[in-house]
């Protein structure tokens, strides 16, 4: 009965040291889209590749995204139904800007990003109750 312990007791040490190693800075927002409505996002960090981006679409319709680079590439597009999506983008050089644009129902939408190091996001909502 002793090894079983000793290896929880292992465990635990593990996962504490991993907690300890990897620190993420975070930031969660919430936009409210109304019909037609769209938000833009400007993400920049400091910190090696990933940045790690979830989205949770509260409904009632769906939101279009597009992920582009700082040089226009598009890294990612797609539709996201009353669901969450989570991404992670390896390739990006420090900078990406997130489109995301409701349909007639609109939408909410709470976002979070997340990066080991210095991160920041500039999000522009002008648009985010216009059709």
């Amino acid at each position: 009965m002793l090894r079983p312990a000793f290896a929880l007791v292992a465990l635990v040490a593990l996962c504490a040291a991993c907690r300890t190693t990897f620190s993420s800075h975070t930031i969660e927002s919430q936009a409210r889209l109304g019909p037609g409505g769209s938000v833009t996002l400007d993400a920049t960090w400091t910190a090696p590749p990933p940045l790690n981006l979830r989205i949770d679409n509260r409904g009632p319709g769906r939101v279009k995204f597009t992920v582009t680079d700082s040089s226009g590439k598009q890294l990612e597009s797609g539709e996201c139904a009353i669901t969450a999506r989570t991404f992670a983008w390896k390739r990006a050089d420090g900078a990406v800007k997130i489109e995301l644009a409701a349909d007639e129902k609109g939408a909410i939408v709470d976002y979070r990003f997340a990066s080991q190091q210095g991160l920041t996001i500039q999000a522009d909502v002008t648009k985010a109750n216009s059709r």
